[in-house]
């Protein structure tokens, strides 16, 4: 809520009662993400030198995670161990970033497409893909990036066109030197 003069957020009962304010500070709050296990939320603080925090439902205590680069828009993992958000290179380029729930530390980096503008990010429910909005030639669809680096071998539908199945998979190289010795 916008009420007290600045984005705040909020925590309110399914009747919109007994509303209780759980964040303040001088600086915009917004897009938060709940955890659906736990009792903490993920937020963006800030526009242009926006930074994510956490903030326990049941405290208002609030910590930092990402406060070094602009992040925004962060969403949480099913199972709330990590997150992700979207941050801008020095080259000016868009890229999501998964990372640590406990310490805000990077585990995996994807770059996207300048063909995503919405910069709105979810977790698919099993945990292992990212889903986010490509609009291309003015037709907007919706990406999945698989969290694991694997390659898609093979895709098709069910003959009824109901299901839909993929082959997933990494391929293995290695490199073995020998030498010979008389």
């Amino acid at each position: 809520s916008k009420e007290t003069g600045i984005y705040r957020l909020w925590q309110t009962d399914r009747k919109g009662e007994s509303r209780r304010l759980i964040t303040s500070g001088e600086e915009d709050e917004l897009f938060p993400n709940c955890s659906k296990i736990s009792n903490f939320c993920v937020y963006q603080k800030g526009w242009k030198k926006a930074k994510i925090f956490k903030v326990s439902l049941e405290t208002g205590e609030t910590k930092p995670l990402i406060t070094k680069t602009p992040a925004i828009r962060p969403a949480l993992s099913p199972d709330g161990k990590s997150f992700v958000y979207f941050t801008i290179t020095d080259k000016d380029e868009w890229v999501l970033i998964v990372a640590d729930i406990a310490d805000g530390r990077q585990i995996k980096q994807f770059p996207i497409a300048k063909t995503v503008v919405s910069r709105y990010v979810r977790w698919s429910p099993d945990g292992i893909n990212l889903a986010y909005i490509d609009t291309q030639n003015d037709v907007s669809n919706i990406f999945y990036q698989p969290i694991d680096a694997e390659e898609i071998f093979y895709f098709d539908w069910s003959k009824d066109g109901q299901k839909f199945a993929v082959s997933r998979g990494t391929f293995t190289n290695n490199v073995v030197a020998i030498s010979i010795t008389d």
